[in-house]
């Protein structure tokens, strides 16, 4: 399995920041300078590195027949088609890889330090993270990396019981709403005059 470990981003903006009382800029990046360093690398990708590898072994002894091999698992499997057997499945997560974790890779760049973690998982875990990750990516390209990596470490930080329980009142709160505004208007189709209602 080749998993890369630098990934390729654009270069963050640069803003200029003013202390209001000395009325220095910060690291002397002035509103100018900044403009100018942003119009430079408005388009410009520049490589990050990762530095932190998590190797997951996926721990299933199913034995699945050759033709019936399902989908999900095809992709991932690699099979030695003389003997009709396969290696198990490795699989290299970023799910819980940051974006402000990547160390930026340029000409002062020196030392680039290499965390690799190696773990078991089960084949529904497994799904679960790929497709998870899958979904994460698709959602990036579409509303930047910072957002996703938003909804990443909400899911990090945050106790599954209290995300199940925000979920359990959203659905309830909706189901109430939907009651008051289907007796709301059963009420005022059956109302034939307006007495004794203020408004």
């Amino acid at each position: 399995t080749v998993h890369p470990l630098v990934k390729m981003t654009k270069r963050t903006k640069v803003k200029a920041t003013k202390h209001l009382l000395s009325g220095e800029f910060k690291d002397n990046v002035t509103v100018a300078a900044a403009a100018e360093r942003n119009e430079q690398s408005d388009s410009e990708m520049q490589p990050h590195w990762k530095g932190l590898l998590s190797i997951n072994l996926v721990e299933d002894f199913t034995v699945f027949p050759v033709k019936g091999v399902p989908p999900q698992v095809r992709s991932a499997l690699t099979v030695d088609e003389e003997r009709g057997r396969y290696l198990p499945v490795i699989f290299c997560s970023d799910m819980w890889t940051f974006n402000d974790q990547l160390l930026p890779i340029n000409e002062t760049t020196t030392d680039l330090t290499l965390t690799v973690s190696f773990s078991q998982i089960s084949l529904m875990r497994w799904q679960l993270t790929a497709q998870m990750q899958a979904s994460l990516e698709l959602q990036a390209s579409l509303h930047g990396d910072k957002a996703m990596d938003d909804v990443r470490r909400m899911l990090g930080d945050t106790s599954p019981w209290l995300l199940g329980l925000t979920m359990l009142v959203s659905v309830l709160h909706s189901l109430f709403d939907f009651l008051a505004f289907k007796n709301d208007i059963k009420f005022w189709k059956n109302n034939k005059s307006m007495t004794g209602l203020s408004l």
